[in-house]
């Protein structure tokens, strides 16, 4: 006799049914509410209205996806339904023309039913303030973009100052919300809310270079009616990309380095740099490590000077946390793609590579520009790093890493990183500082192999 549910392991249930020993229809699904067209609050709760029918469901075989963008993928937000024909879910938080509503259907035999909203509907900003000051209002408010409204140009790091004229009988004292779209008007980030109508406010704009960047200004009076108006064109959220490769002499090995830390899990989903002596505000932060190659993070400042004898920190025009890789490059936090700065370099551009157990290096020669990208390779030769030999150190031949030791992060490989940093660290594993090899151990071979080498050796970087 065959088995009942042969080849059913690779299903993404592992439920039996008691009442059929085979499957082959997959269930039907219809999405009812929303289906296109409605408007709803970006942050209130959502009612999905579906049918959905099949011959051996579970008990949970719901989920429902919402989609934000045009044509984009929907991502999961409630699983492990009821079969009940409606469900509040909490959308994902986004001001978007394009969203809808995806219902899966699950059967116990692993088979899949999906339906979507037939066309768009709307997430919009919504606000809960009720008038003391009038009965009645049925006039909703008027709004007028008026800048940016298409063919400026402005650097991301900047505030980005909006204005727009707006009139209604009944505004309350903060009815003005500032969204800003990347993506020509695809999908919105709000950015600022419960701003007074006082025709104009800066705002920080999305930290991403863009030739497709939209305001939005919403209006809600005091009985809820409402009105927007986005930038009449594009316009340019601008800054400059810095593709820097430099290597950690800790975890090198052969021509790369190993990535340890990261396949334990020891790496943080938040950048490290938020504490003494770095103090970097930043807010980098990663649900997941984006592959397998991120070795750490590391803390990037560019400067801009003449020279690199000039370049001093007063002379920081920009500062972020980014994943070194396996082979030496350091990105952004998509584990692909270089840094980016929203300034404009006045001079020439000089970039100081810090790190949380390594002597930090500064370039010796201004990073290479091509237009807006500036690029520049630590590892290739002596001088490449402002101080030369002592600034850095050749690991193999022909290959310059930074150097190991430093793990009270002062600057100096000395006899306080190995008393007041090993040496209490000494046996225990995970994301340490005390670990010079990163490795995820700390143990005399950090203290004989990285620690003791290194003795002496100091950052020639400016401060």
């Amino acid at each position: 006799m065959l088995p009942l549910f042969t080849g059913l392991s690779q299903t993404p249930f592992s439920g039996v049914s008691g009442l059929f020993t085979g499957d082959s229809k997959p269930p039907e699904v219809t999405v009812i509410i929303p289906n296109g067209g409605e408007s709803y609050g970006f942050s209130d709760p959502l009612t999905v209205e579906w049918t959905a029918t099949d011959d051996s469901f579970g008990p949970l075989p719901i989920s429902i996806g919402i989609s934000t963008e045009q044509g984009g993928s929907f991502t999961i937000v409630a699983t492990g339904l009821p079969n009940s024909g409606t469900a509040v879910i909490t959308p994902p938080g986004t001001v978007t023309n394009f969203a809808k509503a995806w219902v899966i259907a699950n059967d116990n035999f692993g088979l899949e039913g999906l339906d979507g909203s037939d066309d768009y509907f709307t997430f919009d900003e919504s606000f809960s303030a009720v008038s003391g000051l009038f009965t009645g209002d049925s006039k909703p408010p008027t709004v007028t973009v008026i800048l940016p409204n298409g063919g400026e140009a402005y650097y991301y790091a900047e505030p980005l100052l909006v204005k727009w004229d707006a009139a209604d009988d009944s505004f309350g004292a903060a009815p003005v919300t500032i969204s800003v779209s990347t993506d020509g008007g695809a999908t919105y980030s709000l950015v600022a809310t419960g701003l007074p109508d006082n025709d104009s406010a800066y705002v920080s704009a999305p930290q991403v270079i863009t030739d497709l960047a939209m305001v939005k200004v919403f209006v809600q009076d005091e009985f809820g009616l409402t009105a927007f108006d986005q930038s009449d064109g594009v316009f340019s959220l601008e800054g400059i990309f810095v593709d820097l490769k430099a290597f950690l002499e800790g975890p090198f090995a052969g021509t790369g380095m190993l990535s340890y830390l990261n396949f334990f899990g020891y790496v943080p989903l938040s950048q490290p740099y938020h504490q003494p002596p770095w103090n970097y505000s930043g807010s980098e932060t990663v649900a997941a490590m984006p592959n397998n190659d991120v070795v750490d993070w590391v803390l990037i400042e560019v400067r801009d000077a003449a020279d690199a004898q000039s370049a001093t920190s007063a002379t920081t025009a920009g500062m972020q946390a980014g994943f070194i890789m396996e082979n030496g490059s350091i990105v952004t936090l998509d584990g692909s793609n270089p840094l980016q700065y929203g300034i404009e370099v006045n001079q020439n551009l000089f970039a100081v590579v810090r790190h949380r157990n390594h002597l930090d290096i500064m370039s010796s020669l201004p990073l290479s520009a091509n237009g807006n990208q500036y690029s520049y390779d630590f590892t290739d030769g002596m001088n490449k790093v402002f101080g030369s030999a002592l600034g850095h150190k050749e690991v193999v031949p022909g290959i310059w890493a930074m150097a190991g030791g430093d793990g009270n992060a002062d600057g100096q490989v000395n006899n306080s990183d190995k008393i007041d940093v090993w040496v209490p660290q000494s046996g225990s594993s995970g994301y340490k500082p005390g670990d010079f090899d990163m490795n995820g151990n700390v143990n005399n071979q950090d203290k004989l192999d990285m620690w003791a080498p290194n003795s002496g050796r100091s950052s020639q970087v400016i401060q």
